[in-house]
């Protein structure tokens, strides 16, 4: 049951980790212009990056768990 809670928080790290580099690319594009599409961009890459920091806390904090219980 861990194997198969650390493997889908995995997959969703790595599905945040690729949407924010599609949205950092989108800047890129874009060319930091003040436009709504930058704005709406930043708000999605602000997300984005606060849910990878909240699903990092929670990969180390399991695998601190984990370490504890061997």
């Amino acid at each position: 049951m861990v194997d198969r809670d650390n493997h889908a928080l995995a997959d969703e790290l790595a599905a945040c980790e690729e949407r924010i580099f599609l949205a950092e690319r989108e800047l890129e594009l874009l060319g930091w212009l003040p436009t709504s599409a930058g704005w709406s961009i930043l708000d999605r890459l602000w997300h984005e990056r606060e849910r990878q920091s909240w699903l990092l806390r929670r990969w180390r904090r399991r695998d601190s768990t984990n370490e504890d219980t061997r």
